[in-house]
């Protein structure tokens, strides 16, 4: 499976939404930025998109509110030790309270992986990014070239 993500204006990828709506389009948007995904065994109807392949799917993509895409910078030699631990980490976290869906997301031309998580509201995500359960999952590693960090979007309406 394949995982397609583009950015744009709210206009041109509400655009595109309508233009391919035969797809499972999902527009979310930030104070900085818009992103319409989706993810299908097809090549992608975006003319450049990013492109991951999925290693991990819990819940649908069409689920939740605060959409969480956590970007980690994975060594080379790092990179299978990474995706162990994750997949490891997606199947204990796929019961949390208010979470809707998890991937896991291998990019096809860096080592900058995604980590998405779509959560019922903000609140359930605040409370378990707060949490013990968290905490203990957030250990040092020596595997990542660069700072993870984390961009939530939340869906958008736009007016007609």
């Amino acid at each position: 499976m394949k995982f397609y993500l583009t950015y744009g204006t709210e206009d041109y990828l509400y655009k595109l939404m309508n233009k391919f709506s035969q797809y499972p389009l999902r527009l979310l948007g930030n104070e900085d930025t818009c992103i319409l995904f989706y993810e299908t065994n097809e090549p992608s109807i975006f003319k450049a998109p990013k492109t991951y392949d999925v290693l991990h799917a819990t819940g649908s993509l069409n689920e939740g509110y605060t959409a969480a895409f956590q970007h980690i910078t994975v060594t080379d030699e790092g990179i299978p030790l990474f995706e162990k631990q994750f997949l490891d980490i997606a199947d204990m976290i796929k019961d949390a309270p208010g979470i809707s869906a998890i991937r896991i997301l291998r990019p096809k031309r860096s080592n900058t992986y995604i980590i998405l998580t779509l959560w019922e509201n903000e609140q359930s995500y605040q409370t378990f990014h707060q949490s013990d359960e968290m905490m203990n999952l957030s250990a040092e590693t020596n595997w990542f070239s660069k700072q993870p960090y984390v961009k939530k979007y939340f869906p958008i309406s736009i007016e007609e």
